[in-house]
């Protein structure tokens, strides 16, 4: 009886491992990419919480990205530009971002166009 709850035990510390590991690099690993910014600027609106709630004195400019990495795999995320005096991208330019399979961990910032991978500047455009 004992070598059966220790047997269970291993399998679910094992388990447990491989399904901590597996959460770190969907959300954490990250990938250089690189996009585009808009031409047309997102509505200027007010912060909400996760709840749902308005903040007050705060505005977000919502984006939707299509980043490609230097290989040329393309991703769409969404990104929420907020602050008290945010102002939105300019549209038209390029930016790079690192991103992982479920979010943006750093960035957007521009780049110069010459600063894009080709692979990438030919999807972007």
């Amino acid at each position: 009886m004992k070598r059966a709850l220790s047997i269970i035990a291993i399998v679910f510390v094992f388990i447990a491992i491989f399904l901590g590991f597996r959460y770190y690099q969907d959300t954490y690993q990250s990938t250089e990419a690189y996009t585009m910014i808009p031409e047309k600027v997102p509505p200027k609106v007010q912060t909400k919480d996760d709840s749902g709630k308005v903040i007050v004195g705060s505005y977000s400019y919502n984006y939707k990205f299509k980043f490609v990495t230097k290989s040329g795999k393309e991703q769409t995320m969404k990104y929420e530009l907020n602050g008290e005096n945010v102002k939105p991208f300019k549209p038209g330019a390029y930016a790079k971002a690192e991103i992982s399979k479920t979010r943006i961990n750093k960035g957007p910032n521009y780049v110069n166009k010459n600063e894009v991978p080709s692979k990438a500047l030919e999807k972007l455009n």
